[in-house]
């Protein structure tokens, strides 16, 4: 079982200091292999015995355990997209545009270690079967919410969109229940609103999908799908590239397996925009 893994099945609300652990932990996990309890909390802003009791309430004897188990998983993803990561690391000639597209790509090619074919279906198959897709997200994310709203809805499938948690949002939930989909946004540290969906969520037997950073697997209550991925190393340009192309996959997967409902609705959507046009 994978360190993630540990942190989603953990049975409790995780502290502000252990979301920053967390998130330091994965910001570089094959630089974290080998840094000390004091030093990972250094970088986390935080102090030392709280890595050692982060470790323990996951499960591991102390943080030396939980250091051995990321070291083994580091081994077993050193692929040539690990090689390919440390060539890009060695390049850098100062300018701005190169270092983030350098980011960007190491971004993007670190992806597969966090999120697996088979989350992408599971999360396309939920979608697909759902009557309706409501679509959350605050701040920035507000930016995916839209794009996706509106790929979903070219797809032929009933959304609403909700960027602000208020009074309204009861009213725009008032008809969300069992086999619907959330599908949530969150970076960095998520606004209180997200847990209040969430649950609000599973009290209704709806499926609930999250699309996140490093900070995915500390999310509570824990979503039934989390699509959690690095959008860049601490200190590095961190954009919506990473989530944008979790979103395009997404989209890909569901044209791919709803027996041809997009390429129908596209084909409708086609008809219809001939109407507008001069």
């Amino acid at each position: 079982m994978k360190i993630q893994e540990f942190i989603q099945r953990y049975d409790g609300r995780l502290t502000e200091s252990d979301q920053r652990l967390v998130v330091a932990l994965f910001a570089n996990p094959a630089e974290s292999a080998f840094l000390s309890a004091t030093e990972l909390a250094s970088r986390a802003g935080v102090h030392a015995t709280t890595a050692v009791r982060l470790a323990k309430k996951l499960g591991f004897d102390g943080y030396s355990d939980l250091q051995k188990r990321l070291r083994e998983e580091r081994v077993e993803a050193h692929d040539a997209a690990e090689r390919v990561r440390l060539r890009l690391d060695k390049m850098s000639d100062g300018a701005i545009m190169a270092a983030l597209i350098e980011s960007e790509v190491r971004a993007l090619r670190q992806i597969p270690e966090h999120i697996s074919p088979e989350q992408i279906d599971k999360a396309a198959e939920a979608i697909i079967g759902a009557s309706q897709v409501v679509l959350y997200g605050l701040g920035h994310s507000t930016a995916l919410v839209d794009l996706m709203g509106r790929r979903l809805r070219r797809s032929g499938l009933n959304t609403i969109q909700i960027t602000h948690v208020g009074w309204e949002t009861g009213e725009k939930l008032l008809e969300f229940g069992c086999g619907d989909v959330l599908l949530g946004f969150a970076f960095r540290w998520p606004h209180k609103g997200l847990s209040k969906v969430l649950e609000h969520a599973g009290s209704v037997g709806a499926t609930s999908i999250l699309i996140s950073d490093l900070i995915g697997p500390t999310i509570r209550p824990v979503p039934d799908i989390v699509l959690a991925a690095s959008r860049g190393s601490l200190g590095e340009s961190q954009s919506l590239t990473v989530p944008m192309a979790i979103c395009n996959a997404i989209i890909l997967v569901i044209a791919q397996l709803d027996g041809g409902k997009s390429v129908e609705s596209l084909a409708r959507l086609a008809e219809v925009r001939k109407k507008f046009i001069e």
